[in-house]
């Protein structure tokens, strides 16, 4: 494979999503840990290794432009799992690894504003969840415990 091959956050997303939804049409409805594991395989490929500059500004855009494109085509969704796996959802997480507090900030500015359901990113990123366990699928409740870690971060 060559080095430059997924240095094109949306190509690279539009592979690994591809994997996913293969395994769930032989698998059906994968496992969380399932999920996981395909995600943090992607993470080892060589994304990491593109020496691709992203101003803040254009990095920025395109985070509205994948938010945008994942509201529209998911928002008709009830699977979460279909969300996640989604091309633009996956370019956002892509755009995070080179990126991690800019897309950080992104998320949580965005889940204040839009009110889109970033959590799943959130906690994958952050490598924490301020979700306390009898809040979890209280939407105002779960937006305003990150809204909350954000600011405490200094990412708000």
């Amino acid at each position: 494979m060559a080095r430059d091959e997924f240095c094109d956050v949306e190509s690279y997303a539009d592979e690994w999503s591809s994997k996913v939804h293969s395994h769930v049409q032989w698998h059906g409805r994968p496992r969380r840990d399932t999920l996981v594991s395909i995600i943090e395989e992607m993470w080892q490929r060589p994304l990491a290794d593109c020496a691709v500059a992203v101003e803040p500004d254009s990095l920025a855009e395109r985070f509205r432009e994948q938010a945008e494109k994942w509201e529209n085509e998911t928002g008709h969704l009830s699977s979460p799992t279909q969300k996640l796996v989604h091309p633009s959802y996956q370019a956002i997480l892509g755009m995070g690894s080179e990126h991690k507090i800019e897309v950080l900030s992104l998320l949580l500015r965005d889940l204040e504003k839009n009110r889109r359901p970033w959590f799943w990113a959130l906690s994958y990123l952050s490598q924490d969840n301020p979700i306390r366990p009898a809040d979890a699928g209280k939407k105002d409740r779960m937006i305003a415990a990150w809204l909350t870690w954000g600011k405490a971060k200094g990412l708000l």
